[in-house]
């Protein structure tokens, strides 16, 4: 509902034996029909035992939950959640990848979701 909280749930894997040592951090966020970006929740991506990333094993999967919150004026109606993992000094985009290990883009799309009205 509008001004409601919205978990998104993800679980991680590396995919690299020689993953990248860079401070990551993840942006999950709520989309609407016209690519505005309308909610956002940036988060440092750590295991569960606050690892990063270049120190999990390949057999690791993590999962991380991130809060998003509906603006209080959110029409009812479907949204898009998207992720954007990046460099958190530089705050560079990090190519992403599919369990082929081919490139997806930066940004993923996790699901839609459907807004009810108060």
């Amino acid at each position: 509902t509008p001004g409601g909280h919205i978990p998104v749930v993800i679980r991680w894997q590396r995919m690299s034996n020689t993953p990248d040592k860079r401070p990551l951090k993840v942006r999950v966020a709520l989309y609407d029909q016209n690519n505005a970006r309308l909610a956002q929740a940036d988060e440092r991506l750590l295991n569960d035992r606050h690892v990063m990333p270049h120190e999990w094993s390949l057999a690791d999967r993590p999962l991380n939950v991130y809060m998003l919150t509906a603006p209080d004026n959110l029409a009812a109606g479907t949204y898009e959640l998207r992720g954007l993992v990046y460099d958190a000094n530089t705050l560079t985009p990090v190519a992403l990848v599919d369990q082929a290990n081919q490139s997806i883009g930066q940004e993923a799309m996790l699901g839609q979701i459907r807004i009810a009205t108060k």
